[in-house]
């Protein structure tokens, strides 16, 4: 819209312009009642002519009048668009030295003008969608790479989906990189309201203590990953992910927006966490938050902090559990006749399959959460003391 202003503008003034010096060069043509002068067959003087008389009084067949304003500055106007855009259909053109005059300063001047508007709207258009045109460029390189490479023809289709299937994540890391232009509370904020419906499918995240603050803290920390469909997300299995697009396998369940997975990555000791495969089973985009990330948010909010080890202690006396019940039902499906089993046993059974140190010997319960659990900060025991 500015440059199309820009354009009429320039050309209104052009207008105005050449009609000014067209009726100022040429002879009177029309009375005090707008009437047009009957020149006869001797026509105008020499000297009186300019464009207005050669198009009006120059065997012109048209119904337009050169005593009526708007006609002329019709005329005017088109001149000027055709000398702006380099046109030229060659109908209006000077024909005494005044008008060349101005006629070169007109055509330089419009030639400059739009040149810039031209590229300034070639280059509005180039980058109207950022996503799209890396994705035309990394089109552009993959087909050249795998040409070169030699890639058979049947497999390429796969590569070139996924490029186009990564623009969700290409437009978030976009929008992330726009956020990073805010000042730190409105970036934290901004990336907030895109990421509160999945940080709310987390359990102890809606504590009552995870204030607002905290999760705007959460937010600025998660990283996005994308993934091809069939792909094992193996390599994420130590963060928190919350699915952001796409559709997921994890533990016999199909996960989309806004579920959340790997929620056990707050337990220290990964036997204690759940080992199930988790698989894309489209192309999906995922959230990942690394724990040492959550510890240093949790720094600053350290009641927080306690519920938290609280809810880990629960997750890891259930992988405890489940790994001593597991351990029973296999010694009960090869136990000699006659034998019986505790589940205490069963237990310590288990423990002797893992490092001994974890457990603390010197007590009639198996203290084993301080070990198997991230140590509270500083920040939390200083918040139990009174």
């Amino acid at each position: 819209v500015k440059y199309l202003l820009i354009v009429f503008m320039a050309c209104h003034w052009m207008a105005c312009l050449w009609g000014l010096v067209g009726l100022q060069l040429a002879a009177e043509l029309c009375d005090t009642q707008g009437k047009l002068f009957d020149f006869g067959d001797a026509g105008v003087s020499i000297n009186e002519v300019s464009w207005v008389t050669t198009i009006f009084l120059g065997g012109k067949t048209s119904p337009d009048d050169p005593c009526n304003p708007f006609e002329v500055y019709a005329a005017a106007l088109h001149w000027a668009v055709m000398t702006l855009t380099s046109i030229g259909y060659g109908d209006i053109v000077p024909v005494r030295l005044e008008e060349y005059l101005v006629a070169i300063m007109c055509q330089l001047l419009g030639g400059v003008m739009w040149a810039y508007v031209i590229g300034s709207v070639v280059s509005i258009i180039s980058n109207v969608s950022p996503v799209e045109r890396n994705f035309e460029t990394n089109s552009d390189l993959l087909n050249q790479a795998m040409e070169e490479a030699g890639i058979p023809k049947k497999e390429r289709p796969e590569y070139r989906e996924y490029l186009r299937e990564a623009k969700a994540y290409d437009r978030r890391m976009c929008f992330i990189q726009v956020a990073e232009n805010f000042s730190p509370m409105l970036r934290k904020q901004l990336l907030h309201h895109s990421t509160r419906g999945a940080l709310n499918s987390v359990p102890y995240f809606n504590h009552a203590e995870a204030t607002p603050l905290f999760l705007m803290d959460l937010a600025s920390l998660l990283r996005p990953r994308f993934f091809s469909r069939f792909e094992r997300l193996d390599d994420v299995r130590q963060y928190l992910c919350l699915v952001d697009h796409g559709t997921v396998a994890n533990c016999g369940q199909v996960l989309v927006h806004p579920a959340a997975f790997n929620q056990d990555f707050i337990v220290a000791d990964r036997r204690f966490k759940k080992s199930a495969r988790t698989v894309s089973l489209t192309f999906a985009q995922i959230f990942v938050l690394a724990k040492s990330d959550l510890d240093g948010v949790l720094e600053s909010h350290p009641l927080l902090a306690e519920d938290l080890w609280v809810s880990a202690m629960k997750m890891a006396f259930r992988g405890a559990m489940q790994l001593t019940a597991e351990a029973y039902l296999r010694w009960k499906a090869t136990k000699p006749p006659g034998t019986s089993l505790t589940l205490c046993e069963a237990f310590d059974k288990f423990r002797r399959c893992h490092d001994p140190h974890m457990w603390d010997h010197h007590s009639h319960h198996h203290h084993f959460f301080p070990t198997l659990l991230t140590s509270r900060t500083d920040g939390e025991e200083k918040a139990k003391k009174p």
